[in-house]
């Protein structure tokens, strides 16, 4: 019974230790996702109005070279198209060829003249970033903008070999507490059936003592106040057991798991039968066997140790 609760203690923490591992750790890539990403927007934003700087001069210039060149650079990096308009002409449209990106609609995402501040937005597999080009001394706002998908490639990698990692650690942890908790457990009850057994043997060789009261376990001998009782070796038995937990309440259904486990047909009648036959037989000794072996009424009988205060107790 105890070994059972022990395995299912072991059990319950094992769940909770493993939800618990899963919250932290998705909690902690959740994190690091949005760590990872901002600085991949961040670093995106600031590359992307470079290019819209730079594309201001070239523009002004009419160096259309210039702009295809640069474009070239950063489709040979994480760019994934690099388009430029001025109101509703498109002045350069340059794409990496991916079949997906060459059917991308940029027209609909660019950014209006008016429009002053950069915008970046994550789309599936890549962030979208707008970025005007500034009109100095000039009244309208912008004379175009600067549209540059960049690839998250290499920030989804980053944050999936994060999760593989975290997610790694957790659950190897995990299973190494379980199997040094389940460790644990076995050795403990290894240890308690050894002592238990060492007990035993231990008592085989010599003898109880309990107060006034002697067992020779060896020669399956009681001594009460110097007095050998006679006993059945099924009283025997009890006396022995109820000596072995002294003090210990057992009830009809313990006992007979303890000691008529060869008799299936037993009841509690036959507990009740020995235990008067045990006490009819300390009674040559003892006034009063009630007071030794007592009733702990709704619960059983127990062994009290029989001292003189007991024995010569009117």
């Amino acid at each position: 019974m105890k070994r059972w609760l022990s395995n299912r203690s072991v059990l319950l923490l094992g769940v909770i230790l493993f939800a618990l591992g899963i919250a932290v750790a998705s909690w902690e890539t959740t994190k690091f996702r949005d760590a990872e990403y901002a600085i991949f927007m961040d670093q995106s934003l600031q590359m992307a109005s470079v290019f819209a700087r730079s594309a201001q001069v070239w523009l002004m210039r009419d160096n259309e070279e210039a702009l295809g060149f640069a474009a070239n650079l950063l489709l040979a990096g994480s760019g994934q198209y690099v388009r430029i308009a001025n109101g509703n002409e498109t002045v350069l449209d340059k794409r990496n060829g991916d079949p997906s990106i060459e059917s991308l609609n940029l027209e609909t995402n660019a950014a209006s003249p008016e429009q002053t501040d950069p915008r970046a937005a994550l789309r599936q597999g890549r962030l979208d970033v707008v970025v005007p080009i500034e009109a100095p001394n000039q009244r309208v706002a912008a004379i175009g903008t600067v549209q540059i998908g960049f690839s998250d490639t290499y920030a989804h990698a980053q944050v999936r070999s994060h999760r593989l990692l975290i997610f790694g650690l957790a659950g190897g942890s995990w299973l190494l507490l379980m199997l040094t908790a389940i460790l644990a457990v076995r050795i403990l009850n290894m240890r308690s059936r050894l002592a238990t057994a060492q007990s035993l043997d231990s008592e085989a060789d010599g003898i109880i003592y309990c107060g006034a009261l002697e067992i020779d376990t060896g020669a399956c001998a009681v001594c009460l106040c110097g007095q050998e009782i006679e006993l059945t070796p099924k009283t025997f038995e009890l006396l022995r057991f109820l000596a072995r937990n002294v003090g210990k309440t057992f009830s009809d259904s313990d006992l007979l798991a303890e000691l008529w486990t060869d008799a299936p047909y037993a009841a509690s009648g036959d507990v009740k039968q020995c235990i008067y036959m045990l006490r009819r037989r300390l009674g040559a000794v003892c006034a009063d066997p009630k007071r030794i072996i007592v009733n702990v009424k709704g619960f059983g009988y127990k062994l009290e140790t029989p001292t003189e205060a007991i024995l010569n107790r009117d």
